[in-house]
């Protein structure tokens, strides 16, 4: 009981105990010793009082969420602030070195989070291309004999083909315009 020498709880414990001891046994000592257990028991606890592991694990796993959020948050200001440092190089000076691994469209820099729409557009024009091109293919008459390029001139020619063409460059002006000019997206 050496941890209960705090404040001589100890000492008044025991000084406790002794008087009872020395009392005739009746149930008013009885009910005395089952307060000194008691008072015993009460500052046991309060020196054992260790916090709950449940609430501090809780705790950290909360402050481990906000710092990984923090860190990203970090992570897309690191690019956002990349991205409009070198898009104020390109603007203000024209002798920029440009490096092999930073795309610019249009003379700007886009951010790498763009590259999958990118990718995903392009993709999408392939297919409407193809479609506009099994669509033209019927109306084209193709001989077995003629060559490769007699089949391409006959292709390009199309009245179907050469309107789809066009009508998909003018789709693409017409949304790179509304882009480039700030009418939508950011």
């Amino acid at each position: 009981m050496g941890w209960l020498d705090n404040n001589g709880d100890k000492k008044e414990f025991m000084e406790r105990f002794d008087k009872l001891a020395l009392k005739p046994k009746d149930n008013n000592t009885k009910i005395e010793y089952l307060k000194l257990n008691d008072d015993i028991l009460e500052k046991i606890k309060l020196l054992t009082k260790i916090p709950n592991q449940t609430t501090l694990i809780e705790k950290r796993a909360k402050l481990q969420l906000s710092i990984n959020k923090l860190e990203k948050e970090k992570d897309n200001l690191k690019v956002d602030v990349e991205s409009a440092i070198a898009r104020d190089d390109v603007l203000r000076s024209r002798e920029t070195n440009i490096t092999p691994h930073a795309l610019f469209i249009l003379d700007r820099p886009i951010r790498k989070s763009l590259i999958p729409y990118l990718w995903v557009i392009a993709i999408v024009f392939i297919g409407i291309a193809l479609v506009i091109f099994k669509m033209a293919m019927p109306t084209i008459v193709l001989d077995v004999n003629s060559s490769v390029i007699a089949m391409i001139i006959n292709v390009v020619t199309s009245r179907t083909v050469l309107g789809s063409l066009l009508g998909a460059a003018l789709i693409v002006i017409i949304f790179l315009s509304l882009k480039i000019g700030g009418v939508f997206g950011k």
